[in-house]
């Protein structure tokens, strides 16, 4: 049933073709196409790919096999509906300038793919770019606060040393006071003088003891 309505098929396009090559059909004939003789069968062989042709000698060395001759009749088939195809095919793409428009078309979406990439690596420089900037900037506002730092840390370091020399110059004259007061212990001392110095020596001895 099958076969019978392949060949009613090949009638068909058979007609067709009869009919187009009468006197006002248009033929084109400036780009042709190879018609495939055989087919191919492709198999793994290990980890090759091999390929094994299908033709008429293939179908004469295994003639024994039992549906080697529906096998080959459906071959047969399957190379004239091919021709015509190829036929039609050919008519088509030269009817409609299709070769050309789809050539067009193909470096037009290269071109596309190209501008894309383009734009993608000029995003991409651009971010890169960014992220330097960015890490400049950083690292100056580091380098910025470390020197704010440790100018803090020298300014500090000075007062303490002011301060310091600031008690040492508040201590001597304490010290040359207390040794005016030995001086004058010697000599007799009226009760004001003497609470004076009791409350000098005192002062002296709580600046030391602080120190």
């Amino acid at each position: 049933m099958i076969f019978s309505f392949v060949i009613h098929l090949l009638r068909l396009y058979a007609a067709d073709g009869n009919a187009s090559g009468g006197s006002g059909a248009t033929i084109h004939t400036s780009r042709k196409f190879k018609v495939c003789k055989s087919m191919s069968l492709v198999y793994m062989n290990g980890n090759a790919k091999e390929v094994l042709s299908v033709d008429e000698s293939l179908f004469e060395r295994h003639s024994d096999v039992p549906s080697c001759r529906m096998a080959f009749k459906i071959f047969l088939i399957h190379r004239k509906v091919g021709k015509l195809y190829h036929k039609y095919l050919n008519a088509f793409v030269n009817e409609g300038n299709i070769l050309e428009k789809e050539i067009s078309r193909m470096v037009d979406e290269k071109e596309k793919q190209r501008i894309t990439e383009l734009e993608k690596e000029k995003e991409w420089l651009d971010e890169s770019e960014q992220r330097y900037v960015e890490t400049k900037k950083r690292d100056a506002e580091k380098r910025s606060t470390a020197q704010a730092r440790q100018e803090d840390i020298c300014k500090i370091m000075m007062r303490m040393k002011d301060k310091r020399k600031e008690e040492q110059n508040k201590l001597k004259l304490a010290q040359k006071v207390v040794e005016k007061f030995k001086e004058k212990k010697n000599k007799k001392m009226s009760p004001e003088e003497e609470r004076v110095r009791k409350a000098e020596e005192e002062r002296v001895r709580k600046a030391e003891e602080e120190r």
